[in-house]
């Protein structure tokens, strides 16, 4: 069998070229043969079968070209062409084809490491990376992500309403370049991290990038500085309260000739400053001594509706208050007393929200998450949106942006919050609604 596939398109061309000449011999020679009708169709049939073959020959190389692609397509490498069968110019061929197919193994080869190096920097970093497809399957995660998320393993952000049930649709809310914080509860306990969505292409494939940062500790700074300012406060409320009495009592101790009416006066401004002071001090002896809870069990549609008969006599008529919660007998082991008073002095603040608004509306929500068996209570209110400036100080104690106001209400109802093991936080806030979220 001759293996060349050059010598075999010689033959071919060869036998193309005499079965042609002989064919034109019987048609247009002088020959009367009785058989030419005969031998006419069988030098056609050679020419035919001469033709297919000539055309098999192309296609072996194509097959050979073909059979490259797809194995590599399909990542596989083990096959190699022969390089010492055949005439020189497939041999040529073969070495070509199997040069072809090193170079493109060594490049994956070095595009496999260069994943792996990237690969191990994002798992030694300490930012938490993952990446998700538009259906939720995760593409990658690095080992910080898992840690802060307190999980062993993600392959899909469905998973995400295990670790806490607000996570997944905090999640699918983000919008691409989003940076937004989300308090997280897990077994480790309680932290802050900042989330980035950061979307992009590879191949046809959309592709988001989440990453995650702790920032607790940034969070524990920041409230440093809002006790620092509270002592500024204190100082600031003390200084003027005495500085007054102190000027009047020097003045009546150093007056000799003082008639009634002047002593009465003195006496009057000292009492004056002296009562507001007091007034100064209590409100910070509420936020300072708030007394341990004593827990007891509570359904917690029984408490919302309780807080909503009494709030209704401070609420404008206009002003609708709702209450939704699980039908769910769970209870809620806390102190009655003090959960009351948190959830009154967010009714307050949400009830001014509204008080100025036709359609103003409050909402009372109770949820049990049964995975990470806890409460979540939301007071929500359709009224104007808190600014960012406000946001990053509403918790700070005395802080108050009302006339008249302690700014104490959101201070003390947070340290009850924190004494309960739980969290009072700031939802969102934008044009439709406002929404604080007491967690238990």
């Amino acid at each position: 069998m001759i293996q060349s596939i050059r010598t075999r398109l010689i033959i071919y061309l060869f036998l193309i070229g005499l079965s042609s000449g002989a064919i034109s011999y019987f048609l247009f020679g002088n020959s009367e043969s009785e058989n030419t009708v005969v031998w006419i169709g069988l030098f056609s049939c050679l020419i035919l079968v001469s033709v297919f073959k000539v055309f098999h020959c192309f296609r072996l190389y194509l097959n050979k070209i073909t059979f490259l692609l797809n194995a590599v397509e399909n990542n596989d490498y083990s096959f190699r062409f022969a390089e010492d069968r055949g005439s020189k110019r497939e041999r040529f061929t073969h070495q070509t084809l199997n040069r072809v197919k090193e170079i493109l193994l060594q490049t994956k080869m070095e595009i496999a490491a260069q994943e792996k190096y990237y690969e191990l920097i994002l798992d030694k970093s300490k930012t938490g990376f993952i990446i998700f497809d538009p259906s939720g399957f995760i593409r990658q995660s690095n080992h910080a992500a898992l840690e802060l998320l307190d999980c062993n393993v993600l392959t899909h952000t469905s998973q995400f309403k295990r670790i806490d049930p607000n996570l997944f649709h905090f999640v699918h809310e983000l919008r691409n370049n989003d940076n937004k914080p989300f308090t997280l509860h897990t077994q480790k306990g309680c932290c802050t991290l900042a989330f980035r969505l950061s979307c992009f292409t590879k191949g046809n494939t959309e592709l988001c990038m989440l990453t995650l940062n702790d920032i607790s500790n940034e969070l524990e700074e920041k409230e440093l500085e809002s006790w620092i300012r509270l002592t500024r406060v204190l100082t600031h409320e003390i200084m003027n309260s005495i500085a007054p009495i102190r000027s009047v009592s020097e003045f009546l101790m150093n007056e000799k000739d003082m008639n009634k009416h002047e002593l009465h006066k003195g006496l009057d401004i000292i009492h004056s400053t002296s009562g507001n002071l007091m007034n100064f001090v209590e409100h910070y002896r509420r936020f300072a001594r708030i007394p341990p809870p004593k827990k007891e069990e509570i359904q917690v549609e029984e408490l919302l509706i309780q807080c909503r008969r009494m709030i209704l006599s401070e609420v404008s008529e206009h002003v609708k208050i709702y209450v939704d919660t699980d039908n769910i007998n769970t209870p809620l082991y806390a102190d009655r007393g003090q959960i009351v008073q948190a959830i009154i002095n967010l009714l307050r603040n949400a009830s001014d929200a509204v008080k100025n608004k036709t359609n103003g509306r409050i909402k009372l929500s109770g949820h049990y998450h049964a995975g990470k068996k806890r409460w979540i209570i939301g007071i929500e209110n359709n009224g104007e949106p808190i600014s960012g400036e406000v946001q990053e100080q509403i918790f700070v104690p005395f802080f108050t942006t009302k006339e008249g106001g302690s700014g104490i209400g959101l201070s003390i109802s947070k340290q009850i919050m924190r004494n309960h093991g739980g969290n009072l936080q700031l939802s969102h806030s934008n044009q439709d609604t406002t929404l604080f979220s007491l967690i238990f």
